[in-house]
């Protein structure tokens, strides 16, 4: 079975911009999504990465889409 999450976080470098992720895993618990979110951000923008803050994972109801499969400002 595969859960599918939403991970928002906000960066402060270069202004404060507001981040989304959708994530699907077979590991249930949010904690697996925001660790899994914070591995690909470091994995996409390298080690000089702007730092993640407020980082909030929840589950997407069955009646929500799945939209962002990359990091996308909001």
């Amino acid at each position: 079975m595969t859960y599918l999450y939403r991970v928002t976080f906000v960066t402060k470098k270069g202004g404060y911009k507001k981040w989304n992720i959708d994530i699907e895993q077979t590991a249930p618990g949010v904690a697996f999504a925001e660790h899994d979110a914070r591995t690909r951000w470091v994995n996409t923008y390298g080690p000089d990465a702007p730092h993640m803050f407020q980082v909030k994972a929840r589950r997407l109801k069955d009646e929500e889409e799945f939209l962002y499969h990359w990091f996308k400002k909001i």
